[in-house]
């Protein structure tokens, strides 16, 4: 053995499965009985034989597995002025999508080519991040409920939208407040936590529910990772559909946004903030008393969520019993 490897004129540059493959075949040559050597390495009778036709006793590469390229096959067919172009754009605008890229190509350049092929050439060409590309990815796998016209608010708790404010303190700790409000009446729950995690959101959604009048129907939230893992578990355990606004996209969850300025500007800002969470929570039930039954609200013309809870109430009781009254009568014409 040593004999034939020294003959070997170029260098030994193989992966390990050569000489797993070297010592099946001496072993045969040793003991040659093809079944027993077989059962040892367990093999499959058909794959030694390929190994011992191909095996040469001089040049241990022969057992390297062969290359299973096909001799033929497509080539890309875009031209080359293209694909310099599409790289071009890429380098000078690095943020923009294939999409993008595309139209650009037709607009400016009037090259007419699909945005698959602006994505194929840029992953050949290694123009995309592997990590943002991953996260499109898991981000396509995760379907979500996303906010669209469709969803339409009429009644009280209809649909609820949740948010967290951070609060920094002077030193340097933080605390985060949860914030729920009906869309419909402006009923608005908060409570400070010392973390922004999903079992605290679930913690709070627990205690928010029993404060609106109604059964809550639907929730809003961003897609912070505090309203996904127990939070969104819980949700769907209460069979609560859970819409998430898109990425970025702060103004589709508007109504909780303004009553956390709100409570920027008419609560903390008027010298409410405190590090200790027992007589912050305090403070803010005093708030929301105040924000409930004494602030009026623009959205309500000017009625605080307690007066227009209780005209929607009678206004609904009024429009029940115009129904309920019973037709008049008419005698049949004969």
């Amino acid at each position: 053995m040593s004999a034939s490897i020294n003959s070997i004129s170029r260098p030994l540059i193989f992966s390990f499965l050569p000489v797993e493959k070297l010592s099946i075949t001496l072993t045969y040559v040793s003991e040659p009985r093809h079944s027993l050597t077989c059962r040892y390495f367990g093999i499959p009778q058909k794959t030694f034989y390929k190994w011992k036709a191909r095996y040469n006793p001089r040049d241990i590469l022969s057992l390297e597995n062969y290359s299973r390229r096909p001799d033929h096959f497509r080539k890309p067919e875009i031209p080359a002025e293209i694909v310099d172009m599409i790289v071009q754009v890429r380098k000078s605008y690095p943020a923009w999508s294939k999409y993008k890229i595309a139209v650009i190509l037709k607009r400016d350049h009037k090259m007419d080519i699909s945005a698959s092929s602006v994505g194929r050439i840029l992953k050949r060409k290694g123009l995309i991040s592997p990590k943002a590309s991953k996260r499109r990815k898991l981000a396509s796998h995760r379907k979500r409920l996303r906010v669209s016209r469709d969803l339409i608010v009429r009644n009280f708790c209809d649909l609820i939208q949740i948010d967290t404010k951070h609060l920094w303190y002077s030193t340097g700790e933080k605390r985060y407040q949860f914030v729920a409000i009906d869309c419909f009446g402006k009923f608005k729950y908060s409570k400070v936590y010392k973390t922004a995690s999903s079992r605290k959101a679930k913690q709070f959604f627990n205690e928010a529910k029993g404060k609106f009048p109604f059964p809550i129907k639907a929730v809003q939230s961003d897609n912070g990772s505090e309203f996904q893992g127990e939070f969104d578990k819980l949700l769907k355990e209460l069979k609560i559909p859970h819409y998430f606004s898109y990425p970025s996209s702060p103004k589709q969850n508007s109504m909780v946004e303004r009553a956390i300025q709100t409570d920027i500007n008419e609560f903390y800002h008027q010298g409410n903030l405190t590090s200790d969470i027992d007589e912050q929570n305090r403070l803010l039930r005093k708030w929301e008393e105040v924000y409930y039954k004494i602030r009026p609200h623009t959205s309500l013309d000017y009625l605080t969520p307690e007066e227009y809870y209780y005209k929607h109430q009678a206004d609904k009781l009024n429009v029940e019993n115009r129904v309920e009254m019973k037709e008049p009568q008419f005698l049949p014409m004969y």
